[in-house]
């Protein structure tokens, strides 16, 4: 039995949540992004996005760079710009569109997924030309 259709939704904004089984995930209001990325992570401030694809396209992985939604005849819609092949390949990739290699390597040190997800393979971005190795 489902849950009825108005507590399945989050309210407008971000919202944390947990599964039955413990599981958390988090929902993030993209139309507002760009009210807070640059303080946030810094630099200049982007612009608002035209559509979730777009936004979701940015993510800082391939394969977290994927959002569901449940449409009007209860049926769930995955947008998925960079498809579904690292997602359930199990793969944690760098998606250059707007997280640079810096800032990806922070992120990795921060999520751990290897430790976090075991057989998760971990695909680091190249080092630039005369960088260290």
């Amino acid at each position: 039995m489902s849950a009825p259709r108005s507590t399945r939704r989050p309210a407008a904004g971000n919202a944390d949540f947990r599964s039955p089984r413990g599981h958390s995930w988090r929902a993030r209001n993209q139309a507002a992004v760009h009210t807070w990325y640059a303080a946030r992570f810094g630099g200049e401030p982007i612009a608002p996005y035209r559509s979730v694809a777009e936004a979701v396209a940015t993510w800082p992985e391939f394969a977290t760079a994927v959002a569901v939604r449940l449409n009007a005849d209860d049926r769930l819609v995955v947008c998925a710009p960079h498809g579904l092949a690292d997602l359930l390949g199990g793969v944690w990739r760098h998606n250059p569109t707007m997280v640079d290699g810096t800032r990806f390597g922070e992120r990795l040190a921060q999520v751990r997924p290897a430790d976090r997800w075991p057989g998760v393979t971990v695909v680091r971005p190249p080092q630039p030309r005369g960088g260290m190795p």
